[in-house]
């Protein structure tokens, strides 16, 4: 077996060790600490999970969105597995940071012997390797002039925040479009690379704008959500009735950023107005390499772009951050059922992981993804029976036509909607008892409809 087979896992482990020793020998290392666990925690286990499911994980930005992903649903579980399970070997606050650090070692340990196992018992895949990327003037360029927008967004809040102008913010909120417009009609001459990076970097840039706005957590449903997150941190506990509320139903404002708050250091009202929105930030990518399944990377990179052009994703998604999370999950679902790349088992059971972790992050996307996800099915059964008609497939599709080659071959299991209906079911009815919002949300929705 050649060494390249081994050196994620022994890159993984080692970061692991390096981990543990950070913080049981007390070293702040020059106040990196912070950078390395918050890099860790969205990278190494995300990495070892994803190589569960993929036999080749190469460098791309692809793979870096199921990683970020796969690394916030590892830290929900893990955290939500560890607040029951601890405190049954030992009376001690599941949340605090060796209890977590503990169940973080024990979880990426169980990753580790799978794919050590995987080694053996899975046979390399022969891949064609990419072209490599060439640093030219137009890359350079592209690459050098989004990484200035959370520059400048942080600069310019930090100037408002200390009573001076908006100068600065409105001249890079200016530079964006001119940007997007020059990229649009050179989009030949970059590398494809370009694209999801430049939607991270704007996306980030218009997040930070909003959520470091003044020196404290401010805004409307973000008071009450730092709240819960405020209890479940000081408790180092969660449990449902902590408070009776539906945002204490969300692990996306109680244990989330709970696990972020225990191993990174300083105000903790910035886990939620820095840290996350780091997070959240890849959503706009993930729906790049969603619609790119469909059509052109031009037109996935204006669907993207539509997306993060709504004023509500400067001025309110930071406000919201259960939303923020569920979205987020949301969007992993879609891309990773539409993935050609993954086998179609294998992406239904990282759907599960995505989809489970949008239910406990947000109720009220939870019940239209739910409703979204039985139409769907239940639609691509309707048309794939109705087109056994010759009349009828004649009439809809004169010759041959990519729909219904498409409906052919279906993307959601009959497993996958049990799965999420039974979760939702569970922990809504059982665990968090809001059954009740589930009435009030439908009596609204079809008074609005």
């Amino acid at each position: 077996m050649k060494i390249h087979l081994w050196r994620y896992l022994i890159i993984t482990l080692l970061s692991t060790v390096v981990l543990n020793a950070l913080f049981l020998l007390n070293e702040t290392v020059f106040g990196w600490r912070n950078l390395f666990v918050f890099v860790f925690l969205l990278t190494v286990p995300g990495y070892l999970m994803l190589k569960l499911f993929r036999s080749h994980v190469e460098v791309s930005w692809r793979n870096i969105v199921y990683i970020v992903g796969l690394s916030t649903a590892f830290l929900i579980i893990v955290g939500l597995i560890a607040n029951y399970v601890t405190p049954l070997a030992a009376r001690i606050k599941p949340l605090e940071r060796l209890p977590l650090l503990a169940a973080t070692d024990i979880a990426l340990g169980v990753l580790f012997i799978g794919n050590f196992a995987k080694l053996f018992l899975v046979k390399p895949p022969v891949y064609e390797k990419r072209p490599p990327f060439k640093l030219t003037i137009w890359n350079g360029i592209f690459f050098f002039i989004p990484l200035l927008f959370p520059l400048f967004a942080l600069a310019g809040v930090s100037i408002l925040n200390n009573g001076g102008s908006n100068t600065l913010l409105m001249m890079y909120l200016f530079l964006i479009p001119i940007y997007f417009i020059v990229l649009f009609f050179v989009r030949e001459k970059v590398d494809e690379n370009v694209f999801p990076y430049s939607l991270y970097m704007i996306s980030l840039a218009l997040l930070l704008h909003s959520s470091m706005r003044g020196w404290n957590v401010s805004g409307t449903d973000i008071l009450r959500e730092y709240h819960i997150f405020r209890l479940t941190y000081i408790n180092g506990h969660w449990a449902p009735d902590l408070i009776r509320h539906t945002y204490n139903a969300c692990l996306s404002i109680n244990i989330l950023p709970t696990f972020f708050a225990k191993f990174i250091d300083g105000d903790i009202q910035y886990i939620f107005k820095f840290f996350m929105q780091f997070v959240y930030a890849f959503t706009p990518v993930g729906v790049y390499f969603f619609t790119k399944n469909f059509t052109t990377k031009v037109i996935s990179f204006l669907s993207a772009f539509f997306y993060l052009s709504f004023p509500i994703f400067l001025y309110t998604m930071t406000m919201h951050i259960r939303q923020e999370f569920a979205f987020l999950f949301f969007c992993m679902v879609l891309m990773v059922l539409f993935d050609p790349e993954i086998p179609f088992r294998r992406s239904n059971l990282m759907a599960m992981i995505f989809g489970f972790c949008m239910i406990v992050s947000h109720y009220s996307t939870t019940y239209l993804a739910l409703g979204f996800f039985l139409f769907w099915y239940l639609a691509r059964l309707v048309l794939y029976w109705a087109l056994k008609i010759p009349q009828l497939k004649k009439f809809l599709f004169k010759g041959k036509h990519a729909t219904h080659d498409f409906l052919q071959k279906p993307k959601v299991s009959l497993l996958f909607i049990v799965v999420m209906f039974v979760s939702a079911f569970f922990w809504y009815v059982q665990v968090v008892h809001i059954e009740g919002d589930v009435l009030n949300f439908g009596t609204k929705v079809r008074n609005n409809l």
